[in-house]
């Protein structure tokens, strides 16, 4: 359990955040984990972590008002136009030298956007927990595509 899912709290904003870092923190362990077993299967296939920052979308359309009002007034500082925030994943997508088990992202707010690399940490980094997850997943969805079997 990790300490985001062990507040409690009422106001929605909160707990729709609180949510979103969970799913994204689950996602950042399975990518780790598909890599980790990808390498030890001898596969050419990488797994690699990339995102692009906060990108001027209209994906908040359907959102209520008070998120959109946020988001707007976050993007104005924030946010890149989509040309410019996709340079992360097209460098993870395009470049052969992009190091697996690092976050790929967009550098700092307010300048164009180039490739950065950081280190993973806190739960994100937690490898024997990624494995419970990646095989929890696997027994709920009776699908496990790069056994355990397959890469020790």
């Amino acid at each position: 359990m990790t300490a985001v899912s062990r507040v409690r709290v009422s106001a929605w904003p909160v707990r729709v955040v609180a949510a979103v870092v969970g799913v994204v923190v689950g996602a950042v362990m399975a990518a780790v984990e598909l890599d980790r077993r990808l390498r030890a299967a001898a596969s050419p296939v990488r797994s690699l972590l990339a995102h692009p920052g906060m990108a001027r979308t209209d994906l908040s359309r359907e959102a209520p008002p008070s998120a959109r009002l946020a988001g707007a007034v976050m993007g104005l500082l924030y946010s890149r136009p989509i040309d410019d925030a996709v340079t992360p994943i097209l460098y993870a997508a395009t470049q052969a030298t992009a190091p697996p088990g690092l976050h790929i992202g967009p550098g700092r707010p307010l300048r164009k956007a180039r490739p950065t690399f950081e280190t993973l940490t806190g739960p994100a980094a937690d490898t024997d927990l990624a494995v419970r997850l990646w095989s929890r997943s696997a027994q709920l969805t009776g699908v496990d595509i790069l056994p355990a079997s397959s890469h020790r």
